[in-house]
């Protein structure tokens, strides 16, 4: 919802002790109910909403627990294969993606950029044991919100989520690492 991502941008996010908080406090709740974030029924506030594709079950189920302990956020859709994503993208938008960009029946690259055709301000985050230096210019090019590397430890995924959330770029320590080698290397080889 675009109201929430305005405030969440301005405020940062709303966690369950936030949410506590706010229905307890009857302005905060009147102020968050005006913002249109907050089902006043329920008195719930909405979760961003995450796409997570990747071609191995082992690692979406792995994802799926690291996510589920953070409170502002749900896995709405899990799938294996591109051609599941594309159909699901097709029906609905979501609030985060997380992608693998190897995946047997299309390019993660394809995807990606199919997502942006939709939704140009898509958070998109990249889940890739790839640390070749083609992928990782070509990661850079389309704007990826964030980008973990399977090899980095497992809170990173979390790390990345948080920080998308904030509207934060984010990559692991390891990524990072190489991206600053190659933007280094580059500065030298072309002043």
């Amino acid at each position: 919802n675009a109201v929430y991502d305005k405030f969440r941008k301005a405020y940062g996010n709303i966690t369950d002790s936030v949410n506590e908080r706010c229905f307890r406090q009857d302005d905060d709740f009147n102020t968050l109910a005006a913002l249109e974030i907050v089902d006043t029924e329920k008195k719930t506030v909405e979760k961003a909403e995450i796409l997570l594709v990747d071609d191995h079950a082992l690692i979406l189920e792995g994802i799926c627990q690291i996510l589920k302990r953070i409170p502002e956020v749900v896995v709405a859709d899990a799938v294996t294969t591109g051609k599941e994503a594309v159909g699901l993208i097709a029906a609905r938008d979501y609030d985060i993606y997380i992608l693998d960009v190897g995946l047997p029946d299309m390019s993660g690259f394809e995807l990606i950029e199919m997502i942006r055709e939709i939704n140009e301000d898509a958070r998109i985050i990249i889940n890739t044991m790839h640390e070749e230096i083609w992928y990782i210019n070509r990661l850079i090019r389309l704007g990826v919100n964030a980008v973990t590397l399977k090899a980095s430890e497992s809170v990173e995924i979390g790390k990345a989520v948080k920080s998308v959330l904030r509207g934060v770029a984010y990559t692991c320590p390891r990524f990072e690492g190489i991206r600053q080698k190659l933007s280094n290397a580059s500065s030298q080889i072309h002043p």
